[in-house]
């Protein structure tokens, strides 16, 4: 049995944001009706133009994960395709969802509880693409002086998380869960963590890259677990677009996910330019970033397909201990797009 002290805050949060932003407009987003389009009666309006821009939101920034957005630009494959993408960073999941909900982006790269929650509270979008199944780079770890040896001996102990229903809680959860202990996540903020864990503020913690590899490399840490060797498929980042783009111009969505796939295969084939680039994007030293490259790049999706067990086994993520619900997967996942055939 898994102790849950106010779990899923983060997402019903998130819950009253999204509600709040629909109540502003009036109703959810939905798609618009397509210019010249008869009131009545009539000849249909002739088909809408293609769409020659898409506009991607990414729940933070300077993330090594999400780098192949940004790769996608610099080398210019979405205007191999056809299009010009302009990406916005947020500082967080909530944030960046809600920008999507006010009709202010097309595509958000996010997690699936996120976009359940979301649907559920009527924004229109859907789940095309994944380009991350698996936790890549993600451990629980331990500082390295800890007499902590193995998953069981966390028992009653206190995990770092980032917040309340992020996914570092889900995580953190899902590891007390399996190994049959009581494990109490507690929130420290994203700088925090490391932090954290090396004053034994808390006793383990969840560290997403490229903090794991900084901190193992340093000695201030030791893995316990590594989350995508053990974890099964979870999709920790999904790529999702709205209704409207996928409905009025499905050509752009396919020509977005086109650009980053071939970005991402761009990427795994040039190692030297994919390092330089994310030193450059994350801020962080080579070291560190030849096993961002190693341990994260290289695990990306080549093209995108998700199976329908990785999306439930997401979903169920979201609900530990937190009441929640999701709609049926078909409201939140389309598989017209994938998988992705780059020319």
């Amino acid at each position: 049995m898994v102790r849950r002290t106010g779990a899923g805050l983060a997402l019903a949060a998130l819950a009253a944001l999204l509600l709040a932003a629909c109540s502003a407009s009036g109703s959810a987003p939905s798609a618009a009706k397509p210019a010249g389009a008869p009131a009545g009666g009539g000849a249909p309006a002739a088909a809408p133009a293609q769409r020659t821009n898409v506009r991607v939101a990414l729940a933070v920034p300077n993330y090594g994960g999400y780098s192949a957005v940004e790769v996608g630009k610099d080398r210019g494959f979405y205007e191999r395709y056809g299009i010009d993408v302009r990406i916005t960073a947020y500082n967080g999941g909530g944030p960046a969802q809600e920008a999507v909900t006010a009709g202010e982006e097309d595509v958000i790269h996010y997690f699936p509880p996120g976009v359940g929650l979301a649907v559920g509270k009527g924004v229109k979008e859907k789940i095309v693409a994944t380009d991350s199944p698996r936790p890549a780079g993600w451990y629980l770890g331990v500082a390295a002086s800890s007499p902590i040896q193995s998953v069981s001996d966390l028992n009653g102990k206190r995990i770092g998380v980032t917040s309340k229903g992020s996914t570092t809680d889900f995580y953190a959860l899902w590891i007390g869960k399996r190994a049959g202990i009581n494990v109490e996540p507690i929130p420290v903020g994203a700088p925090a963590i490391l932090p954290s864990l090396t004053s034994g503020n808390v006793d383990a913690a969840i560290l997403n890259p490229p903090l794991p590899f900084k901190a193992f490399a340093s000695g201030e840490a030791r893995p316990l677990m590594n989350l995508a060797e053990e974890m099964p498929p979870n999709l920790p980042s999904v790529v999702v677009a709205t209704d409207q783009i996928i409905e009025q111009h499905p050509e752009a969505v396919t020509a977005y996910l086109k650009g980053l796939f071939e970005a991402i295969r761009y990427m795994k084939q040039n190692r030297d330019y994919a390092i330089d680039f994310l030193m450059n994007y994350t801020k962080q030293d080579r070291a560190t970033e030849e096993q961002d490259y190693d341990q994260v790049i290289m695990k990306l999706s080549d093209d995108g397909h998700i199976e329908r067990e990785w999306l439930q086994n997401s979903l169920d993520l979201g609900t530990q201990g937190s009441g929640l619900t999701f709609p049926p997967i078909e409201q939140i996942y389309t598989d017209r797009f994938t998988p992705v055939k780059l020319d």
